[in-house]
């Protein structure tokens, strides 16, 4: 399991506060026992709850959606500056937005998976030589 550094609970850490509070310790008792605020020890209970063990595991913290996604014709004229190989620097100068909107996983770079770009780039380029 990959733990973040900051992280205060493990998952067994986790299930070790739910077993407390089910055996009728208060959530405040817990918490200072467990080095957490009594909300976040009524959260992890909360997901126990309604989702048992798996409630209790690591999950991202990445949104998902966008609120405010990148409006298409930003999203075309990228497309059409990768085809052209250059680099998300570039783009963003030239389209006077942010390099995090260009090289966010999110936004332009879902979309022009979407739209093939890396398919046509190898197809314009050929497979690579593999010395056979």
């Amino acid at each position: 399991m990959n733990v973040h550094k900051n992280a205060r609970l493990t998952p067994f850490g986790r299930e070790r506060i739910v077993l407390q509070i089910e055996n009728g310790l208060a959530p405040k008792a817990v918490g200072e026992a467990a080095g957490v605020c009594p909300r976040t020890v009524r959260k992890w209970v909360d997901r126990y709850r309604r989702e048992g063990l798996a409630g209790l595991r690591d999950r991202s913290s990445r949104p998902h959606r966008l609120h405010r996604p990148t409006p298409q014709p930003v999203v075309e004229q990228v497309e059409a500056l990768r085809r052209q190989r250059r680099t998300g620097k570039q783009i963003a100068a030239e389209l006077r937005i942010s390099s995090a909107t260009v090289e966010s996983g999110d936004t332009i770079q879902k979309r022009t998976d979407q739209a093939a770009v890396r398919t046509a780039f190898v197809v314009e380029r050929g497979q690579p030589d593999r010395g056979q």
